[in-house]
Order: structure tokens, then sequence, then C-alpha cells
């Protein structure tokens, strides 16, 4: 029998995910839509990473380098012939991260299968009951084209969305999900002396509620552009931002 692993992104899922379901966890405790991703190796990388992350959330680089570092690197020593399961939503934060796997993976000698949310909740596993989930660890779809999906990470890595949308409307037929968060992508960036498209959201959002109470902000803005994923610390950056802007 080959040896089983399941990517799951993020703690929350690990503890949602019965203990009946065998196979090897690995939890990508990772947020690589936020902050800096190019480098010019794979140390360079895990440094800005640490530096970052220490910089605007406080984990400190040792959290960082035990915890997510040593997780990721796991993914370069897999068993030949190992069955990996990807459990990845559609939205962008989950799919950047879905990418990099993909990247990483590109060369190992495993069988890839990705896990998918059901149609009613695309943008999180958490909706999902407990008991639900090897339901949909039953329903996997075998990766293919991964040579293709490999490549989504250096075009997200270098900013190039003009060539990450173009790759993403390529994978469509197999991979229609991989296009709503290609474009999210795209349009999170100003263009035209005007801000992306998050940026607009919350600045509408909150002309729309007359608050500037970020909780009620929050919670709309999961609700309009869930495509995103981003969680409160997320939204809250480009909050403080926009309101710095506005005073």
């Amino acid at each position: 029998m080959p040896a089983v692993f399941h990517v799951l992104n993020g703690d929350s899922l690990d503890q949602q995910l019965p203990a009946s379901v065998e196979g090897t966890r690995i939890v990508f405790r990772e947020c690589l839509v936020d902050g800096p991703v190019k480098a010019v190796n794979e140390d360079d990388f895990f440094a800005r990473r640490a530096e970052f992350l220490f910089i605007t959330y406080h984990t400190s680089p040792a959290e960082y380098m035990q915890g997510s570092k040593l997780a990721l690197q796991k993914l370069d020593h897999l068993p030949a012939g190992a069955e990996v399961n990807l459990w990845f939503e559609d939205d962008l934060f989950c799919q950047v991260n879905c990418w990099y796997v993909f990247w990483r993976l590109r060369t190992a000698d495993c069988r890839l299968f990705v896990v998918h949310p059901p149609a009613q909740s695309p943008y999180s596993f958490g909706h999902v009951p407990p008991s639900d989930l090897p339901d949909l660890l039953a329903a996997r779809t075998p990766v293919t084209h991964l040579q293709e999906l490999a490549t989504l990470w250096p075009a997200y890595a270098a900013g190039d969305n003009t060539q990450l949308v173009a790759i993403a409307h390529q994978l469509q037929g197999a991979y229609p999900h991989v296009v709503p968060a290609a474009e999210a992508q795209r349009d999170r960036m100003p263009a035209n002396n005007q801000a992306g498209r998050p940026m607009q959201a919350l600045q509408q959002i909150i002309d729309e509620l007359g608050t500037e109470e970020f909780t009620l902000v929050f919670r709309e803005f999961c609700k309009r552009e869930g495509i995103y994923g981003f969680g409160d610390l997320q939204v809250k950056r480009l909050y403080d931002e926009l309101l710095a802007g506005r005073r």
C-alpha cells in the first residue's frame, strides 16, 4: 500500500478532520497571498517570509522556522509512489498556497489528488461537518496538467498577473476554479489611478453601512469578496490603510 499524505491548509482543518482519516498530515501554515514571495533562492524565501510575518503579525522567526518552514520542507521528502491529497479551498488565499505546493511537487514521484470543498461552500471547509469530510476525500480528483499548474506559482511570485490569468484560462477546462482566483489577484492591484478591488470594496462598504466599525465592515467584506479568502488580519491592514488615507 502506498503511503498516504494530507496537505491541509491550516490548523483549523487539521483539528476538524476526523482521526479516522488515515494518513500523515502536513499542515500548511502560511499566508503566501500576503507579503513578499519573490526570492533568489529557498533560504532567501524563508528569510523574507519570516521577517515579514515578524514585522507585520509578530510571529517570531523561531516559530516560523520550526512550524511553517519545516512543514513545507516535508514536501521534499515524500516516499516514492506516495498518494498526496491537497485540501485547499477555491479562494485566492488558499489557491496561492496550493499553487506553491504544485510548484514544490512538480518533480516528485507521487500521485496527487485535490480534495475540493462542496459547491455550496467553495471558500470554506469550515462550514462542512467533520463527519462529511471523509466523503469529500472519497470524491477527490486526480491532479492532471501538473506541470502547467506548477507555472502558476512563478507567475504569481513574479507579480506577472497577465501571465497568471493567461495560464488560468488555459487550465479552465480541467480547473475552472483557478480562473476566478487568478482574476481576483489581477484585480487586487491598483490600476489606472484606481485602488485595487479589495480597497474599493471596503470603501463602498463603509459608505453604504455608514460606519467604520471594523467588525461590521469585515463581516460584509467576507460576504461580498469571499473570493479573496482574507482573514481579519489581512482585511484590517487594508482597512487601516484606507482610513489613514481618508483622514
